[in-house]
């Protein structure tokens, strides 16, 4: 069993126009509710090595026209038909080789396929473009202390090597902003290299979609009042992937309808079966690698 930590109430004194902070999945913890206003902190465990494929060369992508329509940003447009594919923007913190960038792609791969199944074949990342040497010698606490110290505005997501990940316990975190100061959209995800798949999911819950309820932009996290929805990937741990519905929702404090429930009121055009798995098989990501020499 992994034991729940508690998050540092540093990471929320530097963020100016912070508005909700979400967090991120993959491990155990706890909602600590002294360190901000109502929403989530990131509070838990990276996944153990190994989950996630490390291959220096990642498949090429397959089939020549991707499905349904693409769009340049990282979020689900409101008014999108599925299936929609997403462009991400991801920015290595460190000056790294080819390969390392390539393990990252890798990762993306084993998110696209759990997105893909999640929603039933809805959405999907069409295509990430992977920089590296955004911030060289930054640690996470350094930058949640001072976010000027990495220009984010043409990003979605910031990954750092496990090395300088020094946030202990966290497994990764999306802040929002208002006005927008993170990101390409006022978002951006953080996450350490070893983050699991249930991690990247989780954050992608609280990145991907634009919705209307009161308690934040995305989906919010669903243990802020204890582990209990083992029907959701907003917790902190699920296996298998999936967003709650209505079905299997277990009422939250922190969040007063299901997942589903609320995607579905904001996006007209989705559906949701309770499969929580896609009859074809994902579409293979595309990417363009900026590697610094």
């Amino acid at each position: 069993m992994i034991r729940p930590t508690r998050v540092p109430s540093l990471l929320l004194v530097p963020l100016l126009a912070l508005l909700p902070f979400g967090c991120g999945g993959g491990g155990g913890g706890d909602y600590d509710p002294s360190t901000q206003g109502g929403t989530g902190a990131p509070v838990d465990v990276p996944a153990g090595p190994g989950e996630l494929p490390g291959q220096p060369t990642p498949p090429a992508p397959g089939g020549s026209t991707p499905p349904g329509t693409t769009t340049s940003q990282p979020r689900v447009p409101r008014n999108a038909t599925p299936p929609i594919g997403l462009t991400w923007k991801i920015g290595y913190t460190e000056n790294a080789p080819l390969s390392t960038l390539q393990i990252i792609y890798g990762k993306v791969l084993s998110l696209n396929s759990a997105l893909w199944n999640a929603t039933e074949g809805q959405v999907y990342i069409y295509e990430v473009v992977i920089t590296d040497n955004v911030g060289p010698g930054t640690t996470t606490s350094g930058w949640t202390l001072n976010s000027s110290t990495i220009t984010t505005t043409d990003l979605d997501i910031l990954v750092w090597p496990k090395s300088s990940w020094d946030l202990s316990g966290v497994a990764g975190f999306v802040i929002w902003s208002s006005p927008p100061q993170f990101g390409r959209t006022g978002l951006i995800m953080a996450l350490p290299s070893d983050a699991s798949t249930n991690t990247w999911l989780h954050e992608a819950g609280h990145l991907i979609w634009d919705l209307s309820w009161s308690v934040s932009f995305g989906l919010e996290d669903e243990y802020l009042d204890g582990v209990q929805d083992i029907s959701c990937v907003m917790e902190s741990t699920n296996t298998p992937w999936r967003f709650c519905s209505a079905a299997n929702h277990t009422h939250q404090t922190s969040q007063p309808r299901a997942c589903w429930a609320q995607i579905l009121l904001d996006y007209a055009n989705f559906t949701h079966t309770d499969q929580d798995k896609a009859s074809t098989s994902p579409w293979t990501t595309k990417v363009t690698y900026n590697d610094s020499p």
